[in-house]
């Protein structure tokens, strides 16, 4: 069959599943021929004409094709696409193309089974577009890919590179377009780039980054676009890029990026496109307003609140397109600038209210002045005064309103923050609600909730808490020790009066006892009632004593005994002592005849009368 020079043949989606091409004619040709989507295991070629060329391309994607044989002369094709077979052997292709050099143009090899490009043929020497994605390459060096010189496009996404050499792409001076997509790098060697001085595009999506270094930036002065989404980058600066002269496009969607600081940004002068899409941005602060010349900022689905209009009106004149949709706006009186920017800069999805209340769902573009209001605010609590009982668990409740949302605090009695993570004492909930664990009798007094916006806007509210101890509790040390103090002086005190009152009885008692075992001379006479009382002076001859005492004492003698009854009680003083006897303790000489006279002075004047022993009773 006779084919034109310069003939395009599809036969895709069929069943075809082995093909020879025989070819004989003298002239180069540019036949392209598309055999994708069948069940080629085997492609087999015969040029009798040696290295004359046959393709300008041939494609061969999406088949089963396992080998690649010649019968006569070289297989030559510009444009070669052998994407998504079961090839596992870079020999094959190498040994197929061996005759390829100078023509062979560009290599998709994509979804493979290569782990090596080790020991490249010559015909790769001229080779300009090189696409490995997919298969299995474990680490690049400058061994790996060498002999690629005239390269300009390299792709090696979604391998299993985990190491990417310092000299790995010294030999690539003329790349322009780098993809190393989905490989799980997470880190790079400073400089590794530093021959990439043409470089314009970088592509390091979906690399298990966590970091960025300056260095890693080393010798890209013409990069244009650096592709860094789907990473874990949690903060980026400007001086990370400060060796990035010429770039335009930075593209950071889908990382864990928190703040990202552009306010030098004349560092990249040249940046008109940045991607911040899907983060967790909420501050926008250092992003937008500092740099003039962008023109196209995403900010959607991030954790946005307010965007201020100060931060574009007259500052980023060039700005054309903000992306806010999917961010939780707050549509109030401090959105109003930026609703009329962008009713003039219509975005490419229109972002919605996330509040307040009565406002959500509702697109920004579409409010009314009237609709974004802002409103100070209050704190509300349920009762300004509680009591309670030590050892329990007291709530205190406080909501608070206001447009914009206000934050809450609690202030304890001596007007310190509370810290609600302190474990153990305090408690706040994410409604602010405030737990004291096990109160005690300090914690009372006052508990104030505090609102406050972020226009400086505050209000106060306090609750009064009142602690009284548990009942059947242990009482504080205090409440008992000096009461006990005061109940043993008064006891204490009351011991030694009594002491004293009765000291005096019980010493007479005492001392007439043991007066009563001397040996004592009693004499049968009558006591003269002139003799008031009796004490001892002396002793007289014959064991007699002699009475004393002074006269005028008068006592009756009821009985008309000789002996006086002082009291009047039918009791006589039989000694003469000032004392009634009531018993007998002699019984030689008993008490109704005879008298005890030696005795002390019940006034106690023994400094005028001693008292004289006489002896001791047998």
């Amino acid at each position: 069959m006779y084919i034109s020079p310069s003939a395009s043949i599809s036969l895709q989606f069929n069943l075809i599943t082995n093909v020879k091409v025989l070819f004989n004619g003298g002239q180069n040709c540019n036949i392209t021929l598309e055999l994708d989507n069948n069940v080629i295991r085997h492609f087999d070629y015969d040029n009798d004409f040696g290295n004359t060329k046959l393709f300008h391309k041939l494609s061969l994607s999406h088949n089963q094709v396992q080998s690649i044989s010649s019968s006569n002369g070289m297989l030559i094709t510009s444009i070669f696409n052998i994407e998504s077979n079961e090839l596992r052997d870079w020999d094959v292709l190498a040994d197929a193309l061996r005759y390829g050099f100078p023509y062979v143009e560009s290599l998709s090899i994509r979804g493979n089974s290569l782990d090596s490009l080790i020991q490249a043929p010559s015909w790769t020497e001229e080779l300009q577009v090189l696409n490995a994605d997919g298969n299995s390459l474990k680490n690049l060096s400058s061994e790996s890919i060498q002999g690629f010189l005239s390269l300009t496009e390299l792709h090696v996404s979604n391998n299993q590179i985990l190491f990417i050499s310092e000299s790995a792409f010294r030999e690539l001076k003329m790349l322009r377009y780098l993809y190393l997509d989905g490989n799980p790098l997470t880190s790079l060697f400073g400089g590794v780039f530093r021959s990439q001085g043409d470089l314009l595009i970088l592509s390091l999506a979906n690399c298990n980054l966590n970091e960025l270094h300056p260095e890693y930036f080393l010798g890209l002065d013409s990069l244009e676009r650096l592709d860094l989404s789907e990473n874990q980058l949690v903060q980026l600066h400007s001086e990370m890029f400060r060796l990035l002269p010429q770039i335009v496009t930075m593209n950071f969607s889908n990382n864990n990026i928190k703040n990202f600081d552009l306010e030098d940004c004349q560092l990249v002068d040249g940046l008109k496109i940045l991607l911040l899409a899907r983060n967790s941005i909420s501050d926008i602060s250092s992003i937008l307003g500092h740099c003039g010349h962008l023109e196209t900022v995403d900010l959607s689905s991030n954790h946005i609140e307010i965007v201020p209009g100060d931060s574009i009106v007259g500052i980023s004149p060039t700005l054309s397109r903000l992306d806010l949709f999917g961010n939780p706006l707050q549509c109030d009186c401090r959105m109003a600038s930026i609703r009329d920017w962008l009713q003039n800069n219509p975005p490419p999805s229109t972002p919605l209210c996330h509040g307040p209340q009565g406002l959500e769902g509702r697109a920004l573009i579409d409010l009314a002045t009237h609709d974004l209001a802002c409103e100070p605010p209050l704190a509300v609590l349920g009762f300004k005064m509680l009591q309670t009982v030590a050892g329990g668990t007291v709530t205190l409740p406080c909501k608070s309103t206001g447009i914009p949302a206000p934050s809450t605090s609690w202030l304890s009695p001596n007007g310190t923050v509370i810290d609600g993570n302190l474990k153990g004492k305090y408690f706040i909930t994410q409604e602010m609600t405030l737990h004291i664990i096990k109160v005690e009798k300090s914690d009372q007094g006052l508990f104030t909730c505090r609102v406050m916006n972020e226009l400086g806007e505050t209000d106060e509210a306090v609750i009064h808490l009142t602690v009284a101890e548990e009942p059947g509790s242990p009482a504080s040390p205090s409440s008992y020790i000096l009461p006990t103090m005061f109940l043993t002086v008064l006891f204490t005190l009351l011991a030694v009066v009594l002491a004293y009152f009765l000291r005096k009885p019980l010493e007479k008692r005492s001392q007439t006892i043991t007066t009563s075992k001397a040996k004592i001379d009693c004499r049968k006479s009558r006591v003269d009632s002139v003799d008031s009382s009796r004490y001892v002076n002396s002793v007289i001859d014959d064991g007699e004593v002699e009475p004393g005492g002074d006269e005028g004492d008068r006592y009756e003698d009821h009985e008309g005994d000789g002996y006086e009854d002082h009291e009047g009680d039918g009791y006589e003083d039989h000694e003469g002592d000032g004392y009634e006897d009531t018993a007998s303790f002699n019984e030689d000489c008993p008490s109704s005849a005879y008298d005890n006279t030696v005795s002390l002075s019940e006034r106690g004047d023994c400094d005028d009368y001693e008292a004289v022993e006489i002896g001791s009773v047998s």
